[in-house]
């Protein structure tokens, strides 16, 4: 018998008298279930009341600790040191049940965590800036942030009621009968972290202003923090109205104080950059006044109440802005690392521009372990894959370099050893903090933080954000690259969330057509209103890495990717035709573009080049030279040859026509009766309703009553017939269907056909008459 996801484990439960000996007794009884090992070596149990006396490096070897309180001795040293996830019993029971390791968040017993049972996105009316600092909120109070809508949603944060977002969450929420989403302003969010408890959604309507609960406040537990001022640095670019909130909670919360004004500089103590470069983070580094940290220092301190210094993190002081020479090969998964361990691990690999996956494939160069122990480790002697334990990355990011990975101490792994350096100890080396502009030597200028060249009374002023626009401007390099097919599937829920996005700059890009300039002055002077392009475009099948930066620099030139279809799209990339959710729903509202990835791409090499958007218009990439007929090809890809009537007329007409006839009118008049057993039934009956249908119904074989198609088709074969959309194999329900259609008239018309249908005709622009319809009587 194969090894399960719950063999290697080393849990702690904690007994009390919410989880006591009969709870204990249910735990032994379901690990017995899914373990192929004698449940009781997968567990050990220790009394609330009981102390600690073992060591860190005996504790780190637990994988787990199962506990319906907080209330126990050591806490803080078990969660916040030496990060093991604390759980409640609740998530054992439900991973027995699902037969997986459930995510960890939202069964954290920590009521610090306000927003543990939170999965939060921001709508389109918030810019990037502002959704990466809220990103960053969200994970240090427990919860899970999303970039797209999905079914385990709980919120949306908007800040206009119009949103197009918003009107997509309130439909489904009519669909669905209650308020299960809830559409809230993002001051929901400070507030409720800077009263510590999750406020009531409806005091937070989107749009209307609400008097603040901030202002009568007086919380300001715990003081920890009372007495510090944090110059908050231009590189996060977030808006006004986000800071105001975000300096109202932290005030209320801590006592502390946020400013960004130049002209209040001398009240600062503290700094917080996003990045080591820029001449904000240079004078900064040379005060010895300023503690300088990132603002994932100061969220770790306010959920906690307690200082600490940023340099005894990694993750706490100011990134690299650019990735780690080498790293760029690096592929890494983990194994026996858990909760905040990995989610820590992966974003150290990111920020030096490796890649993390989540599960181990053959091109994975490396595996972190922890225990040499499951199904990956196994895997690496086959694939030849290279083992290391955390330190091998830890050490490589501390100093900005590669390390040797055959060290000998990078190749014991710590549950298996007593003499690992426990994760997250590691520091950064003060000495070489990393300046991205001197990469050319592989290793930046040797800064100490916090050792000053002067006071601030005699340093120089800090620059504005429009002052350091063109030296701490966000490089504009993003990785697009092409992912395999997405077929049309129910959305996923969120697995394990990973930490918020670290805005790591990957290389930069080879453009397939270098623009070339023979004379700037042949540059035109655009007027202010003019932008380059007016394209409002939809990303699908795209493994692509934009950064805020990026978005904002396709902006600038009139290009706005948006991550739902929206009524002003008028473009698709993707790298080949596609049958996903988002490129079939885009076909809906007629896009005037269905092109490449490499267009962006392009784009944004051309602006690395040319910064003004005046020299950039002379040199634009064609939009034209990107169509999707220019990249597919039938006689190679049969499966985008097989979604045409008449391949082949070639792949420009299919495309042309695609383009010239797709509308939301193709289903006008049809009532669908599907089966209940489509995969995907809401999305699909959603796709079909966007071109036309009047409605949709879920049927199975006790169904009573059939929708029949209106007359809107006066004379047509298909007015005032009965739809069927179903599998052929559905032999049951197809039977049925005939009865009852039977039952209303006997000669009543009627077609059953399958999902492919729906493709076909979506594809060609017209209802088809081919192999994809199972039955009919029309």
């Amino acid at each position: 018998m194969s090894l399960t996801c719950f063999d290697g484990l080393d849990i702690l439960i904690i007994e009390s008298d919410s989880l006591d000996s009969v709870i204990i007794h249910r735990i032994q009884k379901e690990l017995s279930k899914v373990s192929v090992l004698d449940p009781s070596s997968l567990y050990h149990v220790r009394k609330a009341t009981d102390g600690f006396e073992d060591s860190d490096q005996k504790l780190s070897k637990i994988t787990h600790i199962i506990s319906n309180t907080v209330n126990f001795a050591e806490y803080d040293r078990v969660s916040d040191h030496l990060m093991i996830p604390v759980v409640s019993s609740d998530w054992l029971f439900d991973s027995v049940t699902h037969k997986k390791l459930e995510p960890l968040r939202k069964y954290s017993t920590d009521p610090k965590l306000i927003l543990r049972n939170c999965v939060i996105t921001c709508s389109e009316s918030i810019s990037d800036e502002d959704k990466m600092v809220i990103s960053s909120i969200v994970y240090a109070f427990g919860g899970v942030y999303v970039k797209d809508v999905i079914k385990n949603l709980t919120h949306l944060l908007s800040s206009n009621e119009d949103d197009e977002w918003c009107t997509l969450i309130q439909e489904f929420n009519h669909h669905v009968g209650n308020n299960t989403i809830k559409i809230v302003s993002p001051n929901w969010l400070f507030e409720s972290i800077g009263i510590d408890r999750k406020l009531q959604e409806s005091k937070f309507p989107t749009g209307r202003t609400t008097k603040s609960l901030l202002e009568s406040s007086l919380l300001q537990q715990p003081n920890a923090l009372k007495d510090k001022v944090f110059y908050f640095g231009s590189d996060y670019g977030i808006s006004d109205q986000l800071f105001a909130s975000l300096n109202a909670a932290v005030c209320t919360r801590s006592g502390a104080k946020l400013i960004r004004d130049k002209e209040h500089l001398n009240e600062a103590n503290c700094y917080l950059g996003l990045y080591r470069v820029g001449a904000q983070f240079t004078r900064a580094s040379h005060n010895e006044k300023l503690t300088i940290g990132n603002l994932d220092w100061l969220l770790w301190m306010l959920v906690r109440g307690k200082w600490t210094l940023p340099l005894l993190n990694l993750l706490h002081y100011p990134y690299p802005k650019e990735k780690l020479k080498g790293m760029e090969k690096v592929v890494i998964s983990a194994t026996n690392y858990t909760g905040d361990s990995r989610l820590y691990l992966q974003n150290l690999v990111e920020l030096m521009g490796g890649e993390f996956t989540r599960n181990l494939k053959p091109r994975n160069t490396h595996l972190l372990v922890a225990k040499a122990f499951g199904d990956k480790y196994k895997a690496t002697e086959v694939w030849g894959i290279k083992c290391v334990n955390h330190l091998w990355i830890e050490d490589s990011f501390a100093h900005w370099e590669l390390q040797p990975e055959n060290d000998p101490k990078y190749s014991r792994f710590p549950r298996d050893c007593d003499d690992v350096r426990l994760i997250g100890t590691t520091q950064i080396d003060a000495n070489i903090v990393h300046t991205p502009q001197s990469a050319d030597s592989g290793k930046g200028p040797k800064v100490l933080p916090n050792e000053g060249f002067s006071s601030l009374s005699s340093s120089p002023q800090f620059l504005s954000a429009a002052e350091t626009s063109s030296s701490s401007r966000p490089s504009t390099s993003a990785k697009v690259s092409v992912a395999k097919d997405t077929v049309l599937s129910q959305p996923s829920s969120p697995s394990e969330p990973t930490l918020p996005p670290p805005n790591v700059v990957p290389a930069k890009r080879k453009l397939s057509n270098p623009p070339v300039l023979n004379n700037k002055k042949q540059a035109k002077h655009l007027p202010a209103a003019t932008k380059p392009y007016n394209i409002v475009g939809i990303m699908t099948g795209c493994d692509t890495d934009l950064t805020p930066a990026d978005r904002k620099n396709l902006h600038r030139v009139g290009i706005r990717l948006v991550d739902i279809p929206t009524k002003s799209l008028n473009c698709i990339i993707a790298p080949t035709i596609m049958r996903t959710e988002k490129f079939l729903k885009s076909l809906s509202l007629g896009p005037k573009y269905i092109i490449s990835p490499l267009f962006i791409s392009d784009v944004l090499g051309t602006l690395d080049t040319y910064h003004k958007v005046s020299e950039f218009d002379s040199v634009k990439p064609d939009i034209s030279q990107y169509g999707l007929e220019n990249s597919i090809t039938f006689s190679k890809d049969h499966k985008v040859k097989d979604l045409f009537m008449h391949p082949e007329k070639g792949e420009i007409f299919a495309l042309q026509n695609l383009l010239r006839n797709s509308t939301s009118r193709l289903f006008e008049g049809f009532l669908f009766n599907i089966s209940s057993k489509t995969p995907g039934e809401e999305i699909v009956s959603n796709i079909i309703r966007l071109f036309g249908a009047s409605d949709c119904q879920q049927v199975d074989t006790k169904a009573s009553k059939l929708l029949c198609n209106d007359d809107t088709f006066s004379g047509s074969r298909y007015s005032e017939a009965y739809v069927l959309l179903c599998s052929p194999d559905e032999k049951s329900l197809i039977s049925h269907f005939k009865k009852l259609v039977k039952r209303d008239a006997s000669d009543s018309k009627y077609i059953v056909v399958e999902w492919n249908w729906i493709i076909r005709c979506i594809f060609n622009t017209c209802l088809v008459q081919d192999k994809f319809i199972v039955d009919k009587n029309i």
